[in-house]
């Protein structure tokens, strides 16, 4: 797996890279297994790596669409007293940069580096001058083999409509790229000679509900999602009471709101704050 090229040089963390490509390859051989083994290697992935968080880090991934990623700009990290593998986004600066993320996603099982080497292969007494590095980008594979389970896949597109209802409604994607845009003004990059006025109208000219939409229906059209012939159902929720707490299908709402996509099927649950009870759904 080069495209996870770098680690601390402890011996600790070349260890856990170790590990972690020894579960990425695990992941890629089992994608044609038997149900049985399927099941075996995926209680073992699930041991190693939170999946609460590759869900919910796949799903950023894929609605900020970073072309640079993910041969590239994977960054991850794990309690070395036997904690389970995170990701964090990391290097978002082209995101936004194609309207089929998922479909750029997989394309990228198979990577073949944009750029010709330079160089000479002593160990092979061979020039590297004017080849290219290619070779199975594993951590592709491992996602695509989490999605053959049926939970984890309900679970990744319902983080998926969360991501675009919820987190990125435009007013939220408004206030943050402003609030960040305004900090930066105060002169903390001042020596850059940088606008941050660029970024923020960008991002808020390109994360809109329209965005969302295209996003959604892009996902849906994708074999691996198993809902291309579900239709997507516009919804909108609000809680009326401040402090109340939203979840669909046992996801938190990270905002008692919800403007957005789902698909079926969808349990929704209510949770009333201290001195309030749940009336009902109106």
């Amino acid at each position: 797996s080069w495209f996870f090229y770098e680690t601390d040089e402890d011996a600790a963390a070349q260890q856990e890279m170790k590990d972690w490509i020894a579960l990425c390859k695990k992941a890629a051989g089992a994608v044609n297994a038997s149900e049985s083994e399927y099941r075996k290697v995926f209680a073992e992935v699930e041991s190693k790596l939170d999946l609460r968080n590759a869900l919910e880090y796949m799903a950023a991934a894929c609605y900020l669409v970073n072309t640079d990623w993910p041969h590239n700009n994977v960054k991850g990290f794990r309690d070395v007293n036997n904690g389970k593998f995170r990701f964090v986004l990391f290097d978002l600066d082209f995101a936004g940069q194609t309207t089929t993320p998922i479909q750029d996603f997989f394309n990228k099982e198979n990577f073949q580096s944009e750029h010709e080497l330079m160089g000479y292969d002593y160990s092979r007494s061979k020039s590297l001058n004017g080849t290219k590095r290619s070779s199975q980008n594993t951590f592709v594979t491992l996602f695509k083999n989490l999605l053959k389970n049926s939970q984890f896949r309900k679970q990744f597109i319902d983080t998926y409509c969360i991501i675009g209802g919820s987190v990125m409604q435009p007013k939220y994607v408004k206030e943050i790229a402003n609030e960040m845009k305004n900090y930066i003004q105060k002169g903390i990059y001042s020596e850059d000679q940088f606008d941050p006025s660029l970024s923020s109208n960008y991002v808020i000219k390109t994360f809109t509900t329209s965005w969302n939409s295209n996003m959604i229906d892009h996902m849906r059209k994708r074999s691996e999602m198993g809902i291309s012939t579900v239709e997507k159902q516009s919804v909108s929720l609000s809680a009326n009471a401040p402090g109340a707490k939203l979840s669909l299908n046992g996801l938190n709402l990270p905002y008692a709101e919800f403007n957005g996509y789902l698909f079926a099927p969808i349990r929704l649950k209510a949770t009333a704050p201290a001195g309030y009870k749940f009336a009902g759904w109106k």
